[in-house]
């Protein structure tokens, strides 16, 4: 269930752009009072990382000239880049466990040992799960793959529309596979059952990104912006802004975007990966629903404000799937603000939280 992997938001600085590079830094002295960061002189240094699709994670900070933390950046990055390439389309990117993951990952039934991250992981996958009554289920993978290796991502002249027979076989491998965890003193491990291919595409960079935000605030870092393929964003305070905020584009929604200082955003489309049938007029996407094989999104764009990035991530995948059915005011209810819009239809704008900041942007 992978969501869209172009840079959906643009982060834009208030105040100047950092150029890119494979690591960059300047200095800015932010104006204005009122805020503790303000009046001192700010230099921002980048880090990117290339993931295994073809998208970049950035990590961007900020530090009063002179008072850098050296090393401490160049850590977080290189602990960022193993949990990406780890998260990444079939885990095997990671080194963390080896033949371990790849076995997870195939057709293969048994229980494998589970380190403290892999644990925690699957822990949310299964909260998730709950949460959405099996919308976003990592159990997917198969159908995943059938509907974007026949159809969504194939540009040959072979692509075609899966039959019911193969979509229903994938749900029925879906349907018909389980994991378990066992944590015992010292130990943890998952018994897999079942062939289902596994798919952490609807949480896997949230997730990772919520854990190096913790630990950024952990080492008393306050001002940062992190990019884990454009779709996963956690951003801290903005030192070169007056009111702390980074203003973030729309890509799909030209002319408008929101600011946000001190949260996390997630967000589903279907700019890149999607096809529509010719003859029907029906556009299918790369979110797939386990529940009856479907990959007609109900919107085309989803876009989730909140604390934590692994649900930011699963929020948006799960609202673009189900739209209005899906239970937007027990997301509200739990602090996530929303913005959803489907280009489809004649009023785009489908429905914006209270909450949500939306702007018109030049």
């Amino acid at each position: 269930m992978k969501k869209s992997l172009a840079l959906l938001f643009v982060p834009l600085l208030l105040a100047c752009e950092i150029p890119g590079g494979s690591s960059s830094s300047t200095s800015q002295q932010s104006t204005g009072s009122g805020n503790d960061w303000v009046g001192k002189e700010w230099t921002a240094s980048s880090v990117f990382d290339y993931l295994s699709f073809g998208a970049f994670s950035e990590f961007r900070f900020f530090h009063e000239k002179g008072k850098a933390e050296d090393g401490l950046y160049e850590e977080i990055s290189d602990s960022f880049a193993h949990m990406s390439h780890y998260m990444e389309t079939d885990l095997r990117w990671g080194d963390m466990q080896g033949k371990t993951t790849a076995l997870l990952l195939s057709e293969e039934e048994g229980t494998f040992p589970l380190d403290g991250f892999f644990q925690g992981l699957l822990e949310f996958a299964e909260e998730a799960k709950d949460f959405t009554e099996g919308a976003i289920d990592i159990l997917s993978g198969g159908l995943a793959n059938l509907w974007k290796d026949l159809w969504v991502n194939n540009e040959g002249e072979d692509a075609r529309l899966p039959t019911k027979e193969e979509i229903s076989a994938e749900v029925d491998r879906i349907h018909g596979s389980s994991l378990a965890l066992s944590v015992g003193e010292g130990a943890a491990y998952v018994t897999k059952a079942g062939d289902a291919l596994l798919d952490f595409g609807a949480m896997g960079k949230g997730y990772a990104l919520a854990r190096v935000r913790e630990r950024l605030l952990e080492e008393g870092n306050r001002y940062f912006l992190l990019n884990a393929g454009g779709s996963s964003l956690s951003f801290g305070t903005n030192p070169l802004a007056e009111d702390g905020t980074f203003l973030i584009g729309l890509a799909d929604v030209e002319g408008y975007g929101f600011r946000v200082r001190d949260r996390s955003v997630g967000t589903s489309a279907t700019t890149l990966q999607h096809k529509v049938d010719e003859t029907t007029g029906t556009l299918y996407s790369h979110v797939v629903d386990p529940m009856d094989g479907s990959a007609v999104p109900a919107l085309t764009t989803a876009v989730v404000i909140g604390d934590d990035a692994g649900w930011c991530d699963v929020l948006s995948t799960y609202l673009l799937m189900r739209g209005e059915e899906a239970k937007i005011a027990e997301i509200e209810g739990m602090g996530y603000e929303m913005f959803l819009y489907d280009e489809r239809r004649e009023d785009p704008f489908v429905y914006q939280s209270e909450g949500f900041p939306l702007e018109e942007v030049k």
